[in-house]
């Protein structure tokens, strides 16, 4: 029972990293790898590149090189953009989930302390 959890919880968090990765392209702007580090900052390098490289595959974002010297960009791609309301109600899911952990947290501290 708890691999169960474990493995829903890690499937869960890979969904949810990777999802931020394409709802922070979807804002407008193509963003380097750098500026998506910090927008994630919970995430290692490792982990970004290998969603990047993942959604690239999948031809959701694409990889440019705007300039010489070449300096990467990520932007989305039409098709990517199809999957924009899904990413909302995800991001929307995901606060209302962070904010009930946060409530129950919050009682739980209160209950301990009275």
């Amino acid at each position: 029972m708890l691999s169960r959890k474990i493995s829903f919880e890690a499937l869960l968090f890979w969904e949810f990293e990777n999802s931020a990765n394409l709802y922070h392209l979807l804002q407008g702007k193509p963003l380097r790898f750098n500026e998506l580090r910090r927008l994630l900052p919970d995430i290692t390098q490792r982990m970004l590149t290998l969603h990047l490289r993942e959604l690239e595959e999948e031809e959701i974002i694409k990889r440019v090189y705007p300039q010489i010297p070449p300096k990467v960009e990520y932007f989305i791609t039409e098709y990517g953009i199809s999957l924009s309301p899904i990413l909302e109600t995800l991001h929307q899911w995901g606060v209302a989930h962070i904010e009930r952990k946060q409530l129950i947290k919050k009682e739980n501290e209160q209950t301990e302390t009275d």
